[in-house]
């Protein structure tokens, strides 16, 4: 995978992730709900925004980090 396009898609998927956050905040819902669903969005299923196994394997691992240790 192309270093660009792999940074292009983590910077687009942690925007999307920021701004449904902060709108299921505003909703006062659970913000991990907000990712959850931005995730679904964003997902093979509906947008297809992140596509192939690679680019998924690489946005979970870093998913998994950041709800480790932030």
């Amino acid at each position: 995978m192309d270093e660009h396009y792999a940074l292009t898609h983590l910077a687009t998927v942690l925007a999307a992730a920021f701004i449904g956050g902060a709108v299921f905040q505003k909703l006062k819902q659970p913000v991990l709900v907000g990712y959850i669903i931005v995730g679904i969005i964003l997902g093979p299923s509906v947008l297809g925004v992140v596509q192939g196994r690679e680019e998924i394997s690489l946005m979970a691992e870093l998913g998994i980090l950041l709800l480790l240790f932030i």
